[in-house]
């Protein structure tokens, strides 16, 4: 069996779509090889060669210092090498695989930069290797000679296609989630709960959908922001510039269980400005719950307008 190594600087853990698509990717990667090391950024994966590189508490979020690192943990001449997310200039030249796959959830930048700025004003984007064109550009070197560039979307791919030359080589593979039993699923309650689940940031939408919940406001109603956006929101200051004078809004943390959010909401809604996917529209299906979706969420790709 042929030997393969996976690298990501995502967090694989069952918090974050992210997280929840690399376990799939590496899951996937043992059935078919002999899977001799995982380097992630966490610990939370069981079963799996895994060496945790995690330089956040020394150096902040640096793609470069990681693939450095990452290129020293990782075993040499591999007949397959699996990047996802993740730089590998450093990476390629010390490992020397034979054939690797580059997987990239890509967005339109220009966009996101814009929606930071719009509220928190100019130079806030926080990630500067997305904004310098000269680190930007060696961020996506890699990729250029990549037997497979991976991913989950056609607005993801029409990214890369006008960034990348390695044109060709681009699959879109949508995300999955897993479905859950059919006893697990409650029918969908008479009071109208409007639900979003997820990361807090300008770029997903957040403000849009508060400012048309503020003028629907309708008395019978809720929306409930659930997952990483609930810690944000509940922030002072965050809460008084986007929910002052908003009504009938609940805000929860971290759920143990994503079934009793989905389970507790009428629609969900991913109004996302630019994402790559979004695969809590997935789950969202897989509870029975309609979806809305904006045209800047990668995950548009699987609703049929009308009928999901």
């Amino acid at each position: 069996m042929k030997s393969s190594a996976y690298c990501t600087f995502d967090e694989i853990h069952q918090n974050s779509g992210a997280g929840k698509v690399c376990q799939c990717e590496i899951k996937a990667l043992q059935k078919v090889s002999d899977l001799k090391c995982v380097v992630s950024r966490s610990e939370e994966l069981k079963g799996f060669p895994l060496k945790t590189l995690n330089l956040d508490k020394w150096y902040s979020f640096n793609p470069y210092l990681y693939d450095y690192f990452a290129s020293r943990i990782l075993p040499q001449d591999l007949d397959f090498l699996h990047l996802s997310c993740s730089p590998g200039l450093a990476i390629l030249d010390h490992c020397k695989p034979k054939k690797y796959v580059v997987n990239i959830v890509a967005h339109d930048l220009s966009v996101s930069i814009q929606e930071h700025e719009k509220y928190y004003g100019i130079g806030t984007y926080p990630f500067v290797h997305n904004i310098d064109q000269y680190l930007h550009k060696l961020l996506l070197q890699h990729t250029e000679k990549a037997d497979c560039i991976i991913t989950p979307s056609s607005s993801s791919a029409s990214w890369i296609n006008e960034n990348i030359s390695n044109r060709k080589q681009v699959c879109i593979i949508p995300h999955g989630t897993d479905i859950p039993e059919e006893k697990d699923i409650k029918p969908i309650s008479d009071k109208f709960v409007v639900g979003y689940l997820g990361a807090f940031g300008p770029d997903k939408g957040l403000p849009y959908l508060i400012l048309a919940w503020k003028y629907f406001n309708h008395p019978d109603s809720e929306l409930i922001f659930a997952g990483n956006c609930g810690q944000s929101l509940q922030q002072d200051s965050i809460k008084k510039f986007f929910l002052d004078g908003v009504k009938n809004v609940k805000i929860s943390g971290w759920l143990d269980k994503v079934s009793d959010f989905y389970n507790n909401i009428s629609v969900y809604i991913q109004p996302s400005i630019t994402e790559g996917f979004g695969i809590e529209i997935l789950e969202a299906m897989a509870y029975g719950r309609p979806v809305i979706a904006s045209k800047g969420a990668g995950g548009a790709d699987v609703i049929t307008d009308g009928v999901d």
